[in-house]
């Protein structure tokens, strides 16, 4: 989608990204151009549910101006975010076409990564093995909520992932629904790799100094029981995943230097 008076970026644009995605050796179908008559944030909204159907696998939104307005941004990631379910990526048209082509290689990655490709990748010396990152989020706004989030790798590069969210009470840390996601994680992993995780390692971040103790040891204790549970019931018999356990809280003001050491210590 673009405005009428930009419309020669967006032809611009278009090229520039057929060409550099054609050097990537990535495919994609040619996409439906919408023309806005003007840049308001109605006009970008109606169009969008005119034009914008649930099956479409990206929005591309070109808008003027050296920045993004606000209240614009806001309304179409509520519109594709919350109502459509459409990943979107908002562009800022530049008049300096010497530009455009290394925009386009940025925007080429961020859209291979919103419609589930591999953009990169990091080897590891250990094969078979999940990584798992764990959070709880405080609402400083409605202070009845937090939310704890859980993240699990799911192959070798640790560039796909699956995630699960719960909602529990206010300002509690400690993650009272973990016994919940630990077994559906490395069923998952299964389900993509065709065996279970040898080596999970848990990243736990958030957790202040009074209360590192205590999360650590309830919520390790049920990490330990979802990975027995889920052993006992799907593969009996078979070699438990070893789980090492690392508080971030720990490496904040730790050199990565040092942080690497202790992670290489681990495998």
């Amino acid at each position: 989608m673009c405005p009428e008076r930009d419309w020669r970026f967006a032809e611009e644009f278009m090229r520039s990204l057929k060409e550099l995605c054609w050097s990537l050796n990535i495919r994609f179908h040619a996409p439906r151009l919408v023309r806005l008559s003007n840049d308001s944030t109605v006009t970008y909204v109606t169009a969008g549910k005119q034009n914008v159907r649930r099956t479409e696998q990206m929005v591309v939104l070109l808008a003027p101006g050296k920045t993004q307005r606000e209240d614009r941004c806001s309304a179409c990631k509520r519109l594709y975010s919350c109502e459509l379910a459409v990943p979107c990526q908002f562009i800022r048209t530049i008049s300096n076409e010497r530009k455009i082509r290394s925009i386009c290689q940025k925007v080429v990655i961020q859209i291979l990564s919103r419609v589930g490709g591999q953009a990169w990748a990091m080897k590891f010396p250990m094969k078979s093995f999940m990584i798992a990152g764990i959070d709880v989020y405080h609402d400083t706004i409605d202070r009845k909520k937090s939310c704890l989030g859980f993240v699990a790798s799911m192959n070798e590069f640790t560039s796909t992932r699956w995630s699960q969210t719960f909602f529990q009470q206010s300002l509690e840390e400690i993650g009272q629904k973990m016994s919940v996601c630990t077994p559906t994680a490395p069923r998952r992993y299964h389900a993509a790799n065709g065996v279970v995780p040898q080596r999970v390692i848990v990243c736990r971040d958030g957790v202040g100094g009074g209360q590192l103790e205590s999360v650590l040891e309830i919520e390790s204790a049920q990490f330990f029981n979802g990975i027995k549970n889920y052993m006992r019931d799907a593969h009996a018999g078979e070699y438990e995943p070893s789980i090492s356990k690392i508080s971030l809280q720990n490496y904040l003001c730790v050199p990565m230097k040092k942080f690497a050491t202790h992670f290489r210590a681990l495998t």
